[in-house]
Order: structure tokens, then sequence, then C-alpha cells
């Protein structure tokens, strides 16, 4: 091979490598560059009439596939057709610039005549309302009377009629810049192309597109003998793409690089990827126990929303221990004996609930000592399990309360006062009388009334 035909094959072959945008690249095969359930399916597969002797035809849809790239702003779309035939090959010979065979013409890349449009309602308008040229809102492809040089995005005619011809209804108004990755030909089978700065199309009555869009797809030729229309899903309604999120779980597609893009809760923890990516309080979308206290993320999260709310009795999915008690938060919202995983002093007797659940696990066992983390006062005697412990009575035996009851008392004035005066002191203990009472305020009347009288005189 000389060395002039070495390079003209390496350029003819660079001529085919793929622009590579963020997370996906385009080769002209859309089975390898598009997840497949970013794609629409043609379920009714081969409904396109061909004439006899003609194997398929390049305007037989098999699926059409999407991809959007937030990082850049950009739109991905590739169709396919029935039998891997080259897409606008009308006549399923190899090649989709043939001559005129019989009554079958293959316009130069797909030239006048032939033509394949995605409608699609940007805001969903179309639900509750004809799909027709005042729901539409732009057409992306080939008109009738252009070729792939005119692809792109336009706006939408009056003359508009989804059910006879879309193409026809391309109005005069390109909207947005289209990168055609290749013409179509044996070498890319599949029509691929990039749609960019997408979601700053700039269309009238649209501020934002949604989500779920509403589209219908057309490919047909007008010259061809024989060679019928495609419409997907059909020519009488339209299908509901999710063009943005696939799984719809608050993570665009293009955002989804460590979890799956078909697949709301990746782990399985009753939360959304995107709540637990972009929740007040992230937790691991691929990990269904993010702090590995055997509690499932979203049995922490109760509302699912991605915040810790403590005073809602959740517990933090991100700490094993939220209230720092020592009991880890499972075994508080699961336990024998349950307790709030938020409040280190469930009932607020003064003990840390982990203090009182000695062994940590969850249960009331009182036969080992312990007191129930739930009541201020186990043994219902009417001292709490704190003042019982700490002066040397039992937490678990109401008959002892009575005498802790007023040693307690005792104890207390001794050691927050010093043995001075205090209002803690049991009135029983220093019993004062009325009379002594009344007998000390007369006499104080008495003196006053003296001093008053001398300091007259």
């Amino acid at each position: 091979m000389s060395k002039i035909t070495t390079v003209i094959t390496l350029l003819w072959l660079i001529s085919f490598v793929s622009p590579v945008w963020a997370d996906i690249s385009l080769s002209g095969d859309i089975d390898s560059d598009f997840l497949e359930a970013s794609c629409v399916a043609d379920t009714g597969g081969q409904d396109v009439g061909v004439p006899p002797g003609v194997s398929g035809s390049g305007f037989d849809i098999d699926k059409v596939c999407f991809f959007y790239d937030g990082e850049i702003d950009a739109l991905y779309i590739g169709i396919t057709t029935i039998n891997d035939v080259i897409f606008g090959d009308a006549n399923g010979d190899g090649d989709p610039n043939s001559p005129l065979i019989g009554d079958i013409i293959d316009s130069v890349d797909l030239g006048t005549g032939e033509s394949f449009v995605i409608s699609v309602d940007l805001d969903g308008d179309s639900r509750t309302d004809e799909f027709d040229a005042s729901t539409v809102d732009v057409l992306i492809g080939v008109s009738n009377s252009g070729s792939l040089a005119n692809l792109g995005v336009y706006d939408v005619a009056v003359s508009y009629d989804p059910t006879n011809n879309p193409s026809l209804g391309f109005g005069p108004t390109q909207l947005a810049d289209v990168t055609l990755f290749a013409n179509p030909s044996t070498n890319a089978r599949d029509l691929e192309f990039i749609i960019h700065d997408f979601k700053a199309l700039n269309v009238e009555g649209i501020d934002s597109i949604i989500n779920e869009v509403e589209m219908q797809i057309f490919a047909g030729s007008t010259v061809d003998s024989g060679i019928g229309d495609d419409f997907l899903p059909n020519i009488t309604t339209t299908l509901t793409h999710p063009i943005f999120d696939l799984d719809k779980d608050g993570l665009e597609d293009w955002q989804e690089t460590s979890t799956d893009i078909d697949d709301e809760d990746t782990d399985d923890d009753g939360l959304e990827d995107g709540v637990e990516v972009k929740g007040d309080n992230p937790t691991d979308p691929n990990n269904p126990d993010s702090d590995n206290d055997s509690c499932l993320d979203g049995e922490e999260d109760l509302n699912q929303n991605g915040a810790y709310e403590p005073f809602d009795g959740e517990s933090d999915p991100n700490q094993f221990d939220s209230d720092g008690d020592e009991i880890n938060d499972c075994l508080e919202l699961t336990g024998a004996n349950p307790t709030n995983p938020s409040a280190s002093d469930t009932d607020g007797d003064g003990l840390l609930d982990g203090e009182e659940d000695a062994n940590q696990n969850g249960a009331f066992e009182p036969t080992l000592g312990e007191t129930d983390p739930n009541k201020a006062d186990t043994d219902g005697g009417g001292v709490n399990d704190k003042d019982e412990i700490d002066n040397g009575f039992d937490p678990n035996d109401p008959s002892d309360d009575s005498i802790a009851s007023g040693q307690i008392n005792v104890t207390t004035f001794n050691q927050v006062q010093g043995g001075g005066c205090s209002l803690n002191v049991d009135s029983s203990s220093f019993p004062v009388s009325r009379i002594s009472f009344f007998t000390f305020i007369f006499g104080l009347g008495i003196l006053l009334l003296m001093r008053r009288y001398r300091v007259i005189s």
C-alpha cells in the first residue's frame, strides 16, 4: 500500500471518529452508543410496506434513543431501522444514494421527498388538548423539501398535521445548532446527531422544558412507489418519554455516574437516588445503610425527604448513634423496648438511655438490674430512677420509695444547701405553729408603733 493510500485511508477513518461529549460518544451504531433503557422502540415492528424484491426500508423505524448531557446542555439523538438497514436507504440495497431502480428513488442524503420528524410537545399541554400545531412546540429532523444539510430544530407552521406527513409542517425558523455525526452509510448505519443548548431553546410560551415530554416520530418517502410512512407509536397517538431523567429519581441521567440510570432507588433503601445525593442530609445512594447501624437509610429518614428531622422521631442515617446515648439508632428504633433515637434521655429522668439499658441491646431487662429508659420512675413508686440509684435505693422496687422520698430530700438538702435553710425541705420536718407566726407579726407591729410615737414626741 502506498503512503498516499495510507494517508487517505487514515483520513477516511478519522472522518468517522465520533465527537465525544461527557459520558457518551457517537459511532453511527446506537446499540453501542445509547443505553437500551433510553430508547423508545417500535413494538409493532416491520410495518412499512415495501415493493417486491426490496428486503427492507431505511424508513422503517426500529427505535429512537435519547441522552441529555446537562454539563454542556446537549441532547443526543439516534435513530435506527428494522433489519439494520441504513437509515434513509429507501430500497435497502446498502446505498442510501442509489439511482432510480424501477419506481424507487434514493434521494441524496435524505433529499427532496425523504424526511423524518420528531414532533415534540415540550410543556405537556397536548395532554389536555389536541396534539397539533397549537401544542407541538418544535419539529426535529429534515423536512420534505430539505436534506441532511438542513437537519435541525424548527418552529411549527400552522400547516403542521401529525397524521399527514408532518414534515410538511416545518416552520422557517431554525431554533438550535445541530451537529450530525455522519451521513448514514455502511460505516454509520444509524442516524445520530446532537442538539446544542437544548434547554435554552427559545420557544415562545415555554419557560422550561418538562422531563416527560409528549412526542410522535415519523419517517417516510413521498417519491418512492410502494415505500410507506412509519409513525411511532402510530399515526393517531403520541408517546411520553422522560427525556432528561429516565428513572425520574431527581437525578438527570448524565448525573448518574455511579447509580443506575434505570432504577430510581439503586441501593433499595427506600430513598430515591436524587434524595440521597441532593437532600439536606446526603447519604450514599449505593449503600442501603450509610451509617452501618443495621437500619436502612429510608427507615431512619421516616418521610424519605432527605433531611434529618429529629423532632419527628427520625434518626440520622449518617450517624451510628444519633443522640450519643450509647445505643445504636437501629436498636432504638426496632429493639424490644424502642426508645427515641434522637433523644439521649428518652424518659427525662437524668439517665442516658444507654445507662438504663446497661448492655445496650434495646431490651428492658430488670433481672439484670436495668431500668426502663421509657419510664422516669421504672417501679412506679414515686421517686425517679436516677434519684433512687444516686442514693442507694432500688429503682425496680417500689416498696422502698416512701423511705427514699424522705431520705432523698434530706440528702439533697445537705448536699445542695450545706445545712442551711431550703425551700426543698419538707414542712413536716420543721413544723411552724400558726399561733407563733401571728404572735411574731403582732409583736413586730407594736414595736413599730412605739418607735413612731417616740419620734413624734
